[in-house]
């Protein structure tokens, strides 16, 4: 999944940061510093294994590029779940689904919602 570009500015931040002599490039130990910061937890070995899967030339180092590499892997590793999936799952429960997604909404109460929504947006 692609990261927005809310993510990408905050990635940047976070990044220049830890790249503290302005090479363009941070170690494996400050990218974790880095991840937890940005809210993700990789353990020490899905940090290994997200640095063989990019690092190219075995430095170790990690230029942006490929710390927006280790982001994207990252957040589809986790399942990542954007606020609008959030949102509609929240909107399904309420209607009587799941709140995993499971379960099913009658097409009574979507039309009803809808015909309560379209009323208010008229008024």
């Amino acid at each position: 999944m692609p990261l927005t570009r809310e993510e990408i500015k905050q990635c940047r931040d976070s990044f220049d940061n830890f790249d503290k002599d302005g090479g363009g490039t941070v170690d494996v130990m400050e990218l974790k510093v880095i991840l937890n910061g940005l809210g993700a937890l990789p353990s020490d070995e899905e940090l290994q294994l997200m640095i063989q899967q990019v690092d190219e030339d075995g430095s170790r180092e990690i230029n942006f590029a490929v710390f927006l590499k280790i982001i994207e892997r990252h957040k589809a590793m986790q399942g990542y779940v954007d606020q609008t999936e959030v949102d509609t799952l929240e909107a399904f429960a309420a209607l009587g689904g799941g709140s995993d997604g499971s379960g099913s909404v009658s097409l009574d109460k979507v039309a009803a919602l809808i015909k309560v929504t379209l009323i208010m947006v008229i008024q």
